[in-house]
């Protein structure tokens, strides 16, 4: 009997993205690597000897009101993976040494009050059996009725992706291999979605792939697929190396009527855990990647047998290596 899937206490990995104090979004332009003037930069009060706690930040402009969506981010961003306003030259390197808000309305489409800033309008339907605002959601005016939030950021080693509330999933930055589902293999320098046909809850962005749960628990995954002769192959979990660029959905997991709680993408193998805590690997082989004393490549999701009788809840994975979480902590 399959069990309701279990509240996760493993975090998602997104590191980059925060809620922080107010700072204004960016509007200077760069054409190379660019750094913040010191100059510009909010002044830190270090407190006295102590318990240290978070340093008081003063921004250097006036502080904004806060609208819908709050949104900060730093680091260093190419091919758009910081969504950095449309001021900056999104293919270039761009560094931002101190939290910056993003302003979340104009990179993903909402007003300050949460509506669509663009109508969206039926296409190729002659005839609606009811309302427009009843079936899609939508006031006569093209405005959501429901407002939309920000749920997740997942940071990847070269993209990024952002999922709402309503199971929109937006995905931007490096796409060499098509990992970001949208059916070629330019980058995505700003943030575009995914197929509305699916309702995401979660996703795991690795370095030529990437993996997507839904709403109803099904797994999709896209992008490069290895290579028998470099390095490995089947971490897409479909039954082959073919590489894919747009989310496929993972149809031996709906065959074996397995729910997905949460996927994890590593460099070269995908881990999965099941809403009944079993965990399962594909993929390269190698370095022990799957867990399973064996070094042979697996196309599809096979369990970890080391660990039946525990219940896993959550699981991560790096280049080469995974981590499962159980119920106990």
């Amino acid at each position: 009997m399959i069990r309701t899937a279990m509240k996760r206490t493993f975090p998602s990995s997104f590191s980059s993205f925060v809620a922080a104090a107010s700072i204004p979004p960016i509007t200077t332009a760069s054409s190379s690597i660019t750094t913040v003037a010191a100059a510009a930069r909010p002044q830190k009060t270090i407190p006295p000897a102590g318990r240290r706690r978070s340093p008081t930040m003063t921004s250097p402009t006036a502080i904004q009101t806060r609208g819908i969506h709050d949104l900060y981010t730093w680091g260093t961003s190419k091919n758009g993976i910081i969504p950095v306003p449309p001021a900056y030259d999104n293919s270039a390197k761009t560094t931002l040494d101190f939290p910056r808000r993003v302003d979340v309305e104009d990179v993903f489409g909402f007003a300050e009050d949460g509506n669509l800033l663009k109508t969206p309008r039926l296409e190729n339907s002659s005839a609606v059996p009811a309302r427009r605002e009843d079936v899609f959601g939508f006031a006569e005016d093209g405005n959501l009725l429901k407002t939309p939030r920000l749920d997740k950021f997942i940071c990847g080693p070269g993209a990024s992706a952002a999922i709402f509330d309503d199971g929109r999933c937006y995905t931007w930055g490096a796409n060499d291999y098509g990992q970001l589902g949208h059916d070629h293999k330019k980058p995505v320098l700003t943030p575009t979605p995914l197929p509305s046909s699916l309702a995401i809850t979660s996703a795991s962005l690795g370095l030529t792939s990437s993996a997507f749960v839904t709403t109803d628990k099904t797994l999709y995954t896209c992008g490069h697929n290895g290579s028998a002769l470099q390095g490995g192959t089947g971490w897409l979990a479909t039954g082959s190396n073919t590489p894919l660029a747009t989310p496929t959905l993972v149809t031996s997991l709906v065959e074996d009527e397995c729910l997905v709680a949460e996927a994890a993408m590593g460099e070269c193998h995908l881990t999965v855990v099941t809403t009944e805590g079993e965990v399962l690997t594909a993929g390269a082989g190698s370095y022990g990647r799957l867990g399973n004393l064996e070094s042979t490549d697996q196309l599809y999701l096979e369990p970890v047998e080391m660990l039946a009788g525990e219940v896993v809840v959550s699981v991560a994975s790096g280049a080469n290596f995974s981590l499962a979480l159980t119920e106990e902590g």
